[in-house]
């Protein structure tokens, strides 16, 4: 095992360290067969059930200055959404729609 002794989120980590201003972030989840490597640092078996989640991070000007792969063993990992939906817009509005209106 290693020390990891760097805390705080990737996003403050990079913009403290590294004056990078991240803007976005793309994930990728997808199943996969546990890699070798992985599976002896999580004390799993090799091929075993987990999710790969391959993350992209994006700064201001569009450039990715961060990439991250991760594995998850079976049962270790949750993954939740929330969801808001816009509540229909008063008498008059353009019926919760964002973006441009016509006249």
């Amino acid at each position: 095992m290693y020390d990891c002794t760097i805390r705080g989120t990737v996003f403050s980590i990079l913009e403290r360290r590294y004056g990078v201003e991240l803007q976005e972030l793309q994930q990728e989840i997808s199943r996969a067969g546990m890699p070798a490597s992985a599976a002896r640092m999580l004390r799993v078996k090799a091929g075993s059930p987990a999710l790969r989640i391959l993350r992209r991070y994006y700064d201001r000007n569009g450039e990715i200055p961060q990439v991250s792969l991760g594995y998850y063993p079976e049962g270790r990992f949750t993954y939740t959404t929330r969801m808001r939906m816009s509540l229909p817009a008063q008498a008059g509005g353009n019926g919760g729609a964002t973006g441009p209106s016509s006249t």
